[in-house]
């Protein structure tokens, strides 16, 4: 019979295991952000939150209005080249009110 000691067998193979295991926590902890808040509470963010954000940051940054939009389309006006297809505002209008009420 023979008797392993703590670093042979499936001793050693938990062992491994376990470390393994920690270094993956360690690596799962650095890619996340913690941020202090008021009342001592601690918040999260994942890298997935932190790319959401940014992208929301950008699209808040942008301008709500396209002024070369508006330009181009005041220019038509006056020019009297600009034509309103009424059937087309019908059928946006119909789709809105169809999915709000979905």
């Amino acid at each position: 019979m023979k008797i392993y000691g703590p670093d042979q067998g499936v001793v050693k193979e938990t062992k491994l295991k376990e470390i393994k295991n920690k270094e993956a926590g360690k690596e799962k902890e650095a890619a996340v952000k913690e941020t202090r808040v008021k009342g001592g509470e601690t918040v999260v963010l994942s890298e997935k939150a932190k790319e959401i954000q940014k992208a929301k940051d950008t699209a808040n940054a942008a301008p709500e209005v396209r002024t070369e939009k508006v330009a181009e389309l005041k220019d038509r006006i006056e020019k009297g080249k600009y034509q309103v297809n009424s059937r087309d505002i019908a059928e946006k209008i119909l789709k809105d009110v169809a999915s709000e009420t979905i």
